[in-house]
């Protein structure tokens, strides 16, 4: 058994979270891998000091432990978020014997800006729940939990699009915003390249992250991994800040995961639906689906220094994705 398996029944027990929950959480926000540089609270499941719902702080006297242990090991992490999330529990009504039941507990416990954040955040741990992990973990452990089949998979937490927006009409529509707090601006414009990015973070964090007014980036696009969930967050026509000293002429789409992590994060199924969006973008901008007009972040003739997608990006798959329906 997986070391975080054994580490995550204990604290689901002492806590009184199923621990398929708690599993969930950690495969949802670090795919059960402990970071490779990890930073304070950085364990499998993370802890924030700035939202109170996910702050050791609270908790650290339950646990008769100091915040500084807390946030310094991950088996100590564990306990902290098994914790907060089942004083969220007993504030929803969820049930110990009903790992289905935490839905509104995990998006409480989230405690970002946006409901909708926390919504698509609590709605991928339940989907988690719902199909079961058998996780081959990097030390050739294995992670598993049962399915639960029963549950009906709820509608995204956004589906409206408006009419006058250009974009992929198949994809989700939540609108961002740029440095000044004000809708992206639409402007007339030629589009040329389609960069790609990894956001070296979770997906709900980033939809979080580039709603608040004060963000200064936005991407067009965002794709998760585990499924190729995507949503589109400013309109083609609107120049964001994505990329550096290279956005006038491009979209930029950004993808869930890590850049350390390797390949863990880029899914089959994030690809496809990857090169679906950009397909649709080369058709309705009049761009040719290769290497010189679909770039990596790190590629871009810009004046910055990133180097996502990184090695790892499965390049010759994704073209080859990219022209399945040429």
């Amino acid at each position: 058994m997986a070391r975080v398996q054994a580490l995550a029944r204990v604290a689901a027990l002492e806590a009184g979270v199923p621990a398929a929950v708690l599993l969930a959480t950690a495969y949802a926000e670090r795919r059960l891998q402990l970071p490779r540089a990890p930073a304070a609270g950085a364990g499998w499941i993370q802890l924030l000091p700035w939202r109170p719902t996910r702050s050791a702080f609270s908790v650290a006297p339950v646990l008769g432990l100091s915040r500084d242990a807390i946030y310094a090991k991950p088996e100590l992490g564990l306990r902290a978020a098994a914790q907060l999330i089942a004083h969220q529990g007993a504030l929803h009504g969820a049930h110990l014997d009903d790992p289905l039941s935490w839905r509104d507990a995990l998006a409480a416990w989230n405690g970002a800006t946006f409901e909708e954040s926390d919504s698509l955040y609590a709605e991928d741990i339940m989907d988690i729940v719902a199909h079961g992990l058998s996780v081959m973990n990097t030390d050739g452990s294995t992670v598993e939990t049962r399915r639960s089949p029963d549950r009906p998979r709820e509608a995204p937490a956004v589906s409206a699009r408006p009419d006058d927006v250009v974009g992929d009409e198949r994809v989700p529509f939540l609108r961002g915003s740029d440095a000044a707090g004000l809708p992206l601006a639409v402007e007339p414009r030629r589009v040329r390249y389609v960069v790609i990015h990894t956001m070296e973070n979770t997906f709900a964090t980033i939809v979080d992250f580039f709603r608040r007014p004060t963000t200064g980036v936005a991407a067009h696009y965002l794709v998760r991994a585990r499924d190729g969930f995507a949503l589109q967050m400013a309109d083609e026509r609107a120049v964001v800040f994505h990329d550096a000293c290279f956005n006038e002429e491009s979209i930029g789409i950004e993808h869930e995961g890590y850049l350390a992590d390797g390949p863990l994060w880029f899914s089959d199924a994030m690809y496809r639906e990857s090169a679906r969006i950009v397909r649709g973008i080369a058709l309705r901008h009049h761009i040719p689906l290769d290497r010189e007009h679909v770039l990596g972040h790190s590629e871009a003739p810009d004046c910055s220094e990133h180097s996502d997608p990184g090695p790892h990006w499965d390049w010759k798959r994704y073209m080859q994705y990219l022209r399945e329906d040429e």
